[in-house]
Formats: C-alpha cells, structure tokens, sequence
C-alpha cells in the first residue's frame, strides 16, 4: 500500500517536493510580523502572546485504504492537529 501513496505524491500538479521545511520559516516570519506590530502598538502584548506560535509542527501524511474500490487505492489524509494555520 505504501507504493499507492507514493505514486499519489509523485502527481507534479498536485503536490510539490519542498527543499526546506517551510513551518519553520513560516513560524519565524508570523512572530516577526506579531513583533512589528507589537512595537507599532497596533495589538496588546497580551494578543501577541496569545498569536504567536512556538511549537508548530510540520503537517504528517498517510493513507486511509478505500475498500470499497477494487484494486485498493489509498486516500490521502494530510493530519494537522499541531501546524501552523496559513491562509
């Protein structure tokens, strides 16, 4: 089944191979802006705090199997209990 998934990901118009971990820089550049706008006074610090984030977690993937379909394929799942939101 692990093969299924990976024919999945290998889809180029779907997904995209990262060369960095991009939660990291994400994560920097979300407490970097909170900061700029804690100096400029536009949030309270309290809000700052509240906004910014320490422990975010880069997304996880794996595959629930379709058994309904004949030949098995699986659906990924991306879980993102702990990411860092982006919009």
């Amino acid at each position: 089944m692990t093969t299924t998934l990976t024919k999945v990901l290998d889809d180029k118009e779907t997904y995209k191979r990262l060369k960095t971990n991009a939660t990291v820089t994400a994560t920097k550049d979300v407490n970097k802006f909170l900061n700029s706008l804690l100096e400029n006074k536009k949030i309270p610090k309290e809000a700052s705090f509240r906004l910014k984030n320490s422990d975010a977690s880069t997304p996880r993937l794996y595959g629930l199997p379709k058994l309904r379909k004949e030949n098995i394929s699986l659906r990924p799942i991306v879980f993102l209990r702990t990411h860092l939101p982006t919009g």
